[in-house]
């Protein structure tokens, strides 16, 4: 017996390699009876009673995108070719495939089309047609195909080599790629799809989603901890920007300290006492801030909740009381009161505030009743709360965003190295612009239209817009895209009417200046000339005539005193700085006196129509006043030269209109 059994192993083991023949036991049939390709129609067939007719359309390239989900199985359960990407199947492809297909079929075997006729038009101009004049002929009628659709099925007594012998040489004639399957291959598939549903780690369902809740009420939005910290990629992703940024907020730290405390228009009492101290307490709630984040960042609420939500609190409480202490100390520091920007960057940072603050109590309320009652859509609110205080990660993207517009400019090289004695060149572009945007904001406050008032503020934010009435609209229908010409006008007309205003006010407020000085002073000036001229008067007579002078400024002084709470303060500094010329600018004994209304007048008439520039005025006079002196002059400052020369320029009966100085018409 056990002899019997050694043989018949030894006689079946070679069946592992063999593979019995197929009895085609569950083989079904077409119920109609037809087991070749029918012919499909070159065209469609339309019913004339019922108001179809041809008609032509777009290539409709979506037809054949994206994946099929209805025709993706076999019918017969055997053989078939399946589109592996989307494509279009013509006329002359359904015949090439029907004639091949046939000849092939044996006694017993079927096959049958899986997608329709061909139904889509496409249209072709004859060769050497002109283009244009709207689409062509219809050329060929096209049938759509999708991604995984059976274009069709091979059945019956037939063995999956003999299906393969001719499907395969078949799908050389696509224009798109095709493959052969079996009901064996596309069980596999299936297969292997559920396997990796069942294998994968990260599910997605709505019971396991970023929204779910652990009461399972209604939720539409995720916290920020649920949406980054609990699920794959999402949490490298943040982890590695926050870490990709620390290292700046760190140093922004320190570098926010430093300019608050070498701020140029910081007060005097701001050196010493409390404000260094809080300035060094707010860079270490920054600090502390900043930690908290990286710890919060680092350990996700799914690994150690306890952990991440003291890094939570301590990063919401520094987050909070940090945005306070820096509002504070940019007030006292000046910053604010350095230009319109710091102005901005302060009630940025004020509505910062506000909204953090609110938003943390709004998000601590609608946390408190999640938990307590478990409302469906409560958490939600929570969520939406939680965005303004949460996003404060960035440290409050619009508190720190102003942290660069306030921070003008970086120091230069010769700054850095110059010392004391550096000295700053003057950007006159700077004032150009400065006033540009000062036209600009009077025009946004200024004009109703909603329209207009969106596209001057747009043109606010532009450092290098022309300032021409041409290149500007030329500018803003080129570069910003806006086609309304009408609109672009309109914005130019009110930059420059506010202009125009802006002038009106600059001459206004020169003639009010014109007029404090009191008459008599151009009386005593020119006498003080002549005796100052006078070079052979007695020491005595000199000495007296400088005490009367002295004396006669004392009493313009304090008469001028009186009217100084009723005047700005650089009116009276412009009024003040002639009558104490005598003092600052020059020496009576040693230095003679330099006649300035003769030397503007006597420019002026050099000229043809008595007119000329102020500054080119001014820049005449100076060198009329070096040649006075021979070149050796007492040594004044310029800015002091030129407020006196606008003094001088005022009183002397010149009218300026327009930057244009002009000899009085006789």
């Amino acid at each position: 017996m056990l002899v019997l059994n050694k043989y018949l192993l030894t006689f079946c083991r070679g069946f592992k390699r063999y593979h019995f023949p197929v009895t085609f036991e569950k083989v079904v049939f077409p119920p109609n009876g037809e087991y070749k390709l029918p012919k499909m129609p070159p065209e469609p067939t339309y019913a004339a009673e019922k108001g179809e007719k041809k008609f032509k359309t777009t290539k409709r390239m979506i037809e054949g995108r994206g994946v099929e989900e209805v025709h993706t199985e076999l019918i017969h359960k055997q053989y078939g070719l399946v589109a592996i990407y989307g494509g279009f199947i013509s006329s002359a492809d359904f015949n090439f495939i029907e004639e091949r297909v046939n000849k092939n079929l044996l006694k017993n075997q079927f096959a049958i089309w899986r997608v329709p006729a061909p139904w889509l038009p496409r249209t072709k101009k004859g060769q050497g047609v002109r283009l244009g004049g709207g689409k062509g002929p219809i050329h060929m009628y096209y049938t759509p195909v999708r991604a995984n659709r059976i274009i069709l099925e091979v059945g019956g007594f037939i063995t999956e080599i003999e299906a393969r012998s001719f499907l395969m040489y078949l799908s050389e004639r696509f224009k798109f790629p095709v493959e052969f399957v079996s009901e064996e291959i596309l069980a596999e598939r299936r297969k292997e799809e559920n396997r990796i549903i069942s294998e994968n780690t990260n599910k997605f369902n709505w019971e396991m989603s970023s929204t779910s809740t652990h009461c399972g009420v209604e939720n539409w939005l995720p916290s920020i901890s649920a949406a980054v910290a609990s699920y794959s990629p999402e949490r490298y992703i943040w982890r590695l920007f926050i870490a990709v940024h620390a290292a700046p907020r760190f140093i922004m730290a320190f570098a926010y300290r430093n300019l608050l405390l070498n701020s140029p228009m910081r007060e005097y009492w701001t050196t010493h006492g409390w404000f260094p101290i809080v300035c060094t307490i707010g860079c270490l709630i920054n600090l502390a801030e900043n930690f908290f984040l990286l710890l919060l960042t680092s350990v996700s609420s799914t690994e150690d909740h306890s952990l991440h939500k003291l890094a939570f609190s301590g990063f919401a409480i520094c987050a909070i009381v940090y945005m306070f202490v820096a509002t504070t100390l940019y007030h006292y520091s000046g910053c604010r009161r350095a230009s319109t920007v710091g102005e901005k960057s302060y009630q940025y940072k004020v509505f910062s505030c506000l909204l953090s603050v609110l938003s943390l109590l709004a998000a601590l309320y609608f946390f408190y009743r999640h938990n307590t009652y478990c409302e469906p859509g409560v958490y939600t609110l929570f969520a939406l709360s939680e965005f303004p205080t949460y996003s404060c990660i960035d440290c409050n993207k619009v508190f720190t965003s102003t942290s660069y517009t306030e921070h003008v400019k970086c120091i230069s090289e010769d700054q850095k190295y110059g010392g004391k004695s550096y000295v700053a060149k003057e950007n006159k572009g700077e004032v150009k612009q400065n006033r540009w945007i000062e036209q600009v904001e009077r025009a946004i406050n200024a004009v109703k239209d909603p329209s207009l008032k969106s596209l001057l503020q747009q043109i606010r934010g532009y450092n290098n817009i022309p300032r021409k009435e041409a290149k500007f609209i030329n500018f803003l229908q080129n570069s910003t895209h806006i086609r309304n010409r009408d609109l672009c006008l309109q914005a130019w007309n009110c930059i420059s009417n506010e202009a125009k205003k802006m002038m009106e006010e600059e001459a206004e407020k020169e003639s009010q200046l014109a007029a404090t000085v009191p008459a008599e002073d151009k009386a005593e000036g020119s006498k003080q000339r002549q005796n100052c001229n006078d070079s052979n008067n007695d020491a005595s007579i000199t000495t007296k005539k400088q005490s009367d002078n002295v004396s006669n400024n004392s009493n313009e002084k304090s008469t001028l005193s009186k009217k100084a709470s009723d005047l700005p303060f650089f009116i009276v500094a412009c009024i003040l700085l002639p009558i104490t010329k005598n003092f600052m600018l020059y020496d009576a004994k040693t230095a003679p006196k330099f006649k300035w209304r003769k030397a503007i007048k006597r420019v002026l008439k050099t000229t043809s129509d008595g007119k000329m520039p102020v500054k080119k005025l001014r820049k005449a006079v100076f060198a009329m006043r070096e040649e006075s002196y021979n070149g050796n002059s007492v040594e004044v400052d310029k800015e002091q030269m030129k407020q006196v020369f606008a003094q001088k320029l005022a009183v002397c009966g010149v009218t300026v209109k327009d930057k244009i100085a002009q000899l009085p018409v006789q």
